[in-house]
């Protein structure tokens, strides 16, 4: 057989992932021809077929060596730095060939979710852009550019790129927690609802993806009153337990799902905590992170009046996010929200708790660039508060700011003694500053701090986890509300 017909068997045996086959026919040619650059290109990507990284760099630094200036090569060194998350250097090679030929659409959608990855968001935005443009048009590009869209805040053009994604694959299953995901940013919540309903009817989701729906079904139940179905659906995604994958995002479904079923049995166990809620009550809304769950439909006092208190919730936010000039979904959110509340609505606005984490946050962010938190603190509260001024202000709203709870002990566990004191006053000055800057302002301030500190920790008398506070410590905060601004 000659080289010819033996490369065409080659191909076709990678084309069909017989990639052992493949390798054998193109080490046999190479003995013969060593220099024969097409099967040395295509070794190297059956390598990568059956997982075979080392070898497969060593093969692609011998085409290399025969083409130092071949785009297709180098796309391939990118896509090998990109499957070991090396991302800086897969971003470096997926340049370079764009550099030698900028027609090829695959190697701007590989770039692109690079950069995605990295964070830079508007530059993957552009080259998603241009891989379409040059003709890659697939599913996937699409369920990126709309992720990147989502993670800018750009939710209109997030959707029709999502939906698109959905047309293009019915069989895609992510597809549909991405939708579900982007519905809750805009707090379409009927219609993130029927999105997890669609995922979970289409049968097509693995059982985690499954799992993810019934989660996010479950917030949904809870913050709208459901306890029963809420209820059923954690029972349902009871499986995130026995879980044993990667999925990058189990560590927060089993989070949730453990406070939420806490929430709901204390629910059900304690029917006086809601027994003045009913539709005509007049509302007070609170905005926050998964911190926002506890209070729902808790009925607190506050200026003589009752309220019941609707939660509302934009999952992961920062105080960083709300006060970073960029473009971000958590900007996004907030502002849709609170564009459509009714005019002078009073609004508690709860967030800061994930900017204090030992793993996360000021902490990790003082740790690495050796700043004094104090500084960065005094920065970012003038900013917070000054942004959420502005925001309520032209609806004319009663602000009202809840701090940052003590830490748990056992969130301090793996901090040696040292940087334990250091988080313990970070988080004391944050909620210092908060007061202060609420005091000065006329603004109510909810000082779940000065309710939850012992010693720097939490007194654990109000703590449903080990991040979160029970559904009472609300009705602490409003009854307490004088003494505690007085202490």
């Amino acid at each position: 057989m000659g080289i010819g017909s033996s490369l065409s068997r080659a191909k076709v045996f990678y084309t069909t992932n017989q990639f052992l086959e493949a390798i054998e026919v193109c080490q046999k040619l190479l003995i013969k021809k060593p220099k024969l650059f097409a099967a040395r290109r295509l070794l190297a990507l059956s390598y990568q077929g059956v997982n075979n990284v080392e070898q497969a760099f060593v093969e692609l630094e011998k085409a290399l060596l025969l083409k130092p200036n071949d785009p297709e090569i180098l796309r391939n060194f990118g896509n090998l730095y990109l499957i070991q998350s090396k991302l800086v250097l897969a971003k470096k090679f997926f340049l370079k060939a764009i550099s030698l030929d900028s027609t090829m659409a695959v190697t701007y959608s590989n770039l692109a979710f690079c950069q995605q990855q990295l964070g830079e968001l508007e530059l993957a935005e552009k080259n998603y852009k241009k891989a379409i443009l040059l003709g890659d048009k697939t599913a996937n590009l699409y369920l990126n550019l709309g992720a990147v869209y989502t993670q800018l805040g750009n939710f209109n053009s997030a959707a029709s790129a999502l939906v698109k994604s959905q047309e293009l694959d019915p069989k895609q299953s992510t597809v549909y927690f991405h939708i579900y995901t982007l519905m809750m940013y805009l707090h379409r919540y009927q219609d993130a609802l029927e999105i997890a309903d669609m995922g979970i009817l289409s049968h097509a989701l693995k059982d985690i993806e499954l799992c993810e729906l019934l989660v996010g079904k479950a917030i949904l139940f809870w913050l709208f009153d459901n306890t029963a179905e809420a209820e059923q659906a954690l029972r349902l995604s009871e499986g995130i337990y026995s879980d044993e994958s990667n999925y990058p995002n189990i560590k927060n479904l089993k989070v949730f799902h453990g406070y939420l079923k806490g929430l709901v049995q204390f629910r059900l166990s304690n029917p006086d905590f809601y027994q003045n809620e009913n539709q005509d009550k007049n509302q007070i809304y609170f905005i926050s992170e998964s911190h926002g769950f506890s209070p729902c439909g808790a009925t607190i006092e506050y200026q003589n009046v009752d309220y019941q208190v609707r939660s509302l919730f934009i999952l992961g936010a920062k105080i960083f996010h709300l006060i970073n000039e960029h473009p971000n979904k958590y900007k996004a959110s907030l502002m849709h929200l609170v564009e459509g509340l009714p005019h002078k609505s009073k609004v508690v606005m709860g967030f800061g708790e994930i900017d204090c984490r030992t793993n996360e946050g000021i902490f990790q962010y003082c740790l690495k660039t050796d700043q004094d938190f104090h500084v960065v603190i005094d920065k970012m509260v003038n900013k917070y508060l000054a942004m959420l001024q502005a925001l309520t202000q032209p609806n004319e709203l009663e602000l009202i700011v809840y701090g940052v709870p003590a830490p748990h002990p056992l969130n301090l566990c793996e901090l040696a003694i040292a940087e334990q004191n250091t988080f313990k006053a970070l988080i004391a000055y944050l909620n210092n500053c908060l007061a202060k800057g609420c005091q000065k302002l006329g603004v109510t301030f909810l000082d779940v701090y000065k309710l939850t500190n012992q010693y720097g920790v939490s007194n654990l008398i109000y703590h449903h986890d080990e991040i979160h506070v029970r559904p009472e410590t609300i009705k602490s905060l409003f009854n307490n509300l004088d003494k505690l601004e007085l202490t």
